[in-house]
């Protein structure tokens, strides 16, 4: 960049990874420069999630020099940044999208396109079944993916209620209420394909934004579902369940695993006697 004259000015943390992925691989995907490898199953896998398209890799041969550097760089750009190769790339994008997604049914009858894994079938479950079973009025307050982390739609309906959340820090995978409760029992899902259950740290966090948002926090309702009992996911992060929250799987949905403390059956007026 220095031996082009162009100046930069670092605006990420050195051990940063989000800004540089939501500032720069979204504007990238929109001139069809890259892709989002969206048939992973898991969001945390190791492999690559977002992939060059050739005509842009070809950018970076290193037999590429000069003048015909040059000239390769600018048929990119007249080919892929010209208002009708932000069209063209719009067009595949949402081509992608519609042959790589999974539609899942809104309790108002709506649908809503989720991209394909492992995270979005458990959202699927929980949205299309779980709260139908557990829930009597249900509602999808918000529902968080990679690449889509706070829905249009979600954002607006949190604005109207005057709510804010930091999406970078909080947003839970699922937020859903239940609009027969009053006050409204609001439920905050985390989906856990390899890693984020609600756990002590994660749950305190989430009571003090309803406090700070004005909810109560005795209404919050916690949920973190999994793909089955049996899934070494589950396995191992069962133990860290914060007290007070339940777990769902995705293979029994008729089900549910709660952990809270124990009423005790003493009376509190009963005083233990000591020699």
């Amino acid at each position: 960049m220095a031996s082009w004259d162009i100046g930069v000015t670092q605006w990420y943390a050195d051990t940063s990874r989000e800004p540089l992925r939501d500032d720069i691989f979204g504007p990238w995907a929109e001139l069809g420069a890259i892709y989002d490898g969206a048939y992973l199953m898991d969001t945390t896998s190791p492999g690559p999630r977002w992939l060059l398209r050739r005509s842009f890799a070809r950018l970076f041969d290193p037999d590429l020099q000069g003048a015909e550097l040059q000239s390769a760089v600018d048929d990119w750009i007249q080919t892929h940044m010209s208002s009708s190769g932000r069209l063209r790339a719009s067009l595949a994008n949402a081509r992608a999208r519609a042959t790589l997604s999974l539609p899942v049914r809104m309790p108002d009858g709506t649908i809503r396109d989720l991209a394909p894994g492992r995270s979005s079938e458990i959202i699927q479950g929980v949205v299309e079944g779980w709260a139908q079973i557990r829930l009597k009025e249900p509602a999808v307050l918000a529902i968080s993916e990679p690449g889509n982390k706070f829905h249009t739609g979600d954002a607006a309906l949190f604005a109207a209620a005057g709510i804010s959340l930091d999406v970078s820090k909080l947003l839970p995978d699922v937020l859903i209420v239940d609009m027969d409760t009053d006050p409204l029992d609001i439920w905050v899902i985390e989906v856990v394909a390899t890693d984020g259950p609600i756990n002590e740290r994660r749950k305190r966090k989430l009571v003090e934004w309803a406090e700070k948002e004005g909810l109560p926090p005795e209404n919050l309702r916690y949920l973190t579902a999994f793909l089955s009992r049996n899934h070494s996911t589950a396995k191992k992060l069962i133990p860290s369940l914060a007290v007070g929250t339940h777990a769902w799987f995705l293979d029994e949905p008729e089900a549910e695993l709660s952990w809270a403390h124990i009423e005790s059956t003493v009376p509190n007026n009963v005083v233990p006697l000591t020699n």
